[in-house]
């Protein structure tokens, strides 16, 4: 369902005419960390139609770089070609003798391997168009800005929590973050200071829905621009879940809904909801899918120990709470309240992630969870609609 925006001759044009110096292709890893290659522009053909090779023994990596003992990935395992895909070409205003662009991973012989995170989304996303579903994403990003002094990591002073103040004194800094999400292809559609009080220093871009692989391909641009523009500013961006006690833990509320793979109308909305929350059956039973499958998901939408210290730290609004209900931010899946007029915008609100984590294999985990409940009918019960 993606609409081709390059091909190989008018995406060529456009770095020529960008006057880049490097090409880059990016996958990310079981650890969630960007990996990337660059090719001195004179190869543009070259890396356009070959792209770059990686070791397949780099996929056993941690994100501190340390090799996975018995991962089965040898320093005789060979290597996987990452081809770039034309359609993710930027180049970004923090990177500007930089052409980015986000690949796919294959095997020598050109067929898809088999453990290419952003190949596993395309693929349940293709289970849904079998079914005649279109899946849609968005995220709402949280992230902490900090600075380390004498040994201590302390927070960009960011003012109180969605005050006018605080984004004031943040403004020239979320200026910068703005400019550089939009200038790597990412359409913004919100943004606030998020955790302030007495240790401050978080904030909330959210982006808006996009289809397979895209909204994906945003989270990842999203990291790499976050942490280049706050070490231009002599910060650190960091998308740990939680920093520190002190800190106000950072989540990564993914958005989805399904619309018809013929007609494009939104199925997951319905006025004449029983249940008073204008979703379809079919929402709800993505809901009873994801619920299902809700502490499964957290190895890979919450994987590390920072994650269970953000969900299980009491007072921060973290969703500790395998249940749904209108605009609960307790529980695991939200549903928003909408006004009338929007009700064909109608998604869930999946509260559990955060940003620290793979995007392609957390999006593909959720819709195959989402699947499972549309397949096997998994009604989710009564919404929790109390206080």
């Amino acid at each position: 369902m993606s609409v081709d925006k390059y091909d190989l001759e008018s995406v060529t044009s456009a770095i020529q005419d960008s006057k880049v110096d490097f090409l880059t292709a990016s996958y990310v890893d079981f650890g969630g960390i960007s990996r990337t290659k660059a090719r001195p522009v004179k190869y543009v053909k070259d890396f356009l139609i070959k792209g770059v090779k990686f070791a397949k023994a780099n996929f056993a990596l941690t994100s501190f770089d340390i090799a996975v003992p018995q991962s089965g990935f040898t320093v005789a395992s060979g290597e996987v070609q990452l081809i770039p895909d034309l359609n993710t070409f930027a180049v970004p205003k923090y990177a500007n003798k930089i052409a980015k662009f986000m690949g796919d991973l294959f095997n020598i012989d050109g067929t898809p391997w088999n453990l290419c995170p952003r190949s596993a989304f395309r693929q349940v996303a293709a289970d849904a168009e079998e079914l005649g579903y279109v899946f849609v994403g968005g995220a709402e990003m949280e992230f902490s800005v900090v600075r380390v002094e004498d040994g201590k990591v302390l927070p960009f002073e960011s003012g109180g929590i969605q005050s006018q103040h605080g984004f004031e004194i943040s403004q020239s800094l979320m200026q910068a973050f703005i400019d550089a999400s939009e200038s790597s292809n990412i359409e913004v559609t919100k943004a606030h200071v998020e955790g302030g009080g007495t240790i401050g220093g978080q904030f909330e871009i959210d982006m808006h829905h996009s289809k397979a692989p895209k909204c994906a391909d945003d989270i990842v641009a999203f990291r790499d621009a976050m942490k280049a523009v706050a070490r231009e500013h002599g910060y650190t961006a960091t998308f740990l879940a939680k920093v520190s006690d002190q800190f106000t833990g950072s989540g990564m509320h993914l958005h989805s809904s399904l619309v018809d793979k013929k007609t494009g109308r939104n199925l997951f909305a319905d006025k004449d909801d029983d249940r008073k929350l204008d979703l379809s059956q079919l929402a709800y039973y993505f809901i009873g899918g994801l619920l299902e499958h809700t502490r499964a998901l957290c190895a890979v939408v919450a994987p590390n120990v920072n994650s269970y210290r953000r969900l299980v730290y009491p007072g921060r609004w973290a969703a500790d709470a395998v249940a749904y209900g209108p605009n609960h931010r307790g529980l695991a899946v939200r549903v928003l309240e909408e006004v009338k007029s929007e009700v064909e915008t109608k998604n869930v609100e999946f509260r559990v992630p955060d940003p620290s984590g793979n995007p392609y294999l957390g999006f593909a985990c959720l819709l195959a969870a989402g699947l499972d409940g549309i397949r096997k009918k998994i009604d989710p019960g009564d919404p929790i609609t109390s206080t």
